[in-house]
């Protein structure tokens, strides 16, 4: 086409539209390096996101490796398995509460800072 025809030495016998099209071209240079710095701006903040994700994930995998078992969820120290908050131990015989089954996990939740949660298999 046009392009390979077109001498880059000299513009002597280049076609007559190949001024005009050359000028289009140039004039397009400031958008698309806007567009290019967009795209770079956008790329590093996600390659942030990307390393704070892996940073979160390597702590939460250290903290569950390193965190002593907690006790049984809903439990209070000192109190006997299958005991109701506040009962003495015999009253009522009322069993624990709802259990999960093995293997079914509880889903995610936020957890104030200081409580702990049992470490959950992957």
């Amino acid at each position: 086409g046009m392009l390979h025809d077109a001498d880059p030495t000299s513009g002597e016998m280049d076609p007559p539209d190949m001024a005009r099209l050359e000028e289009q071209v140039n004039t397009m240079g400031p958008m698309i390096d806007m567009e290019l710095e967009k795209s770079d701006r956008r790329h590093a903040q996600l390659t942030r996101l990307s390393h704070q994700l892996v940073d979160a994930l390597t702590l939460y995998h250290t903290l569950m490796r390193d965190m002593p078992p907690a006790p049984a969820y809903g439990m209070y120290p000192g109190q006997m398995p299958g005991q109701v908050p506040g009962q003495q131990p015999g009253m009522y015989g009322m069993g624990p509460g709802p259990v999960m089954p093995p293997g079914v996990s509880m889903p995610p939740m936020s957890v104030a800072p200081g409580v702990s949660m049992p470490p959950m298999s992957v």
